[in-house]
C-alpha cells in the first residue's frame, strides 16, 4: 500500500488532513483459510501445527479458554505453520484458531481445535 499525506481537502493547503492511498481491488484474493490445524501437549508444552495457506505472508494465533473466554491474540507474524506455548493449566480447556495474513488482507478464522489438560489425580485416603 502507498499512502500520500497532504493537508487540504484538495491538496491545496487548506489545513485539513487528507490521506490518499492505493488499496487492494475489491476482487483481490485474500489469503486462504488455514487448514489441517492440530494440537499436541507434550512435557507441559502445547504445540499447534497447520498447513500453509495459499496467499499467506504470515499467521496469527487466537485463543479462548475456560479462564479467559474472550478471544486473545497469542501470536502475530508467524512465518511457519507452528506455534508453541506452555500447555493450559491442569483441567483447563483452550480453543485455538489460526488466521492467515496476506498482502490483500486477512483470511477467515480456521476451524477451532480444542485442548484440555488432564486434571491431577485425586489421592484418596
Amino acid at each position: 500500500m502507498v499512502y500520500l499525506a497532504s493537508f487540504g481537502a484538495e491538496n491545496v493547503g487548506t489545513g485539513q488532513f487528507c490521506v490518499y492511498g492505493l488499496l487492494p481491488a475489491k476482487d483481490a484474493l485474500k489469503a486462504a483459510v488455514p487448514s489441517g490445524v492440530k494440537a499436541a501437549i507434550l512435557n507441559g508444552l502445547l504445540t499447534l501445527t497447520w498447513d500453509a495457506a495459499p496467499g499467506a505472508r504470515d499467521y496469527r494465533v487466537l485463543r479462548t479458554s475456560t479462564l479467559e473466554p474472550g478471544p486473545k491474540l497469542m501470536a502475530v507474524g508467524l512465518t511457519t505453520g507452528k506455534f508453541t506455548e506452555p500447555a493450559p493449566e491442569r483441567g483447563e480447556s483452550a480453543t485455538y484458531r489460526i488466521i492467515a495474513v496476506g498482502t490483500n488482507g486477512v483470511s477467515e478464522k480456521s476451524e477451532a481445535v480444542k485442548v484440555t489438560s488432564p486434571k491431577p489425580k485425586q489421592i484418596e485416603d
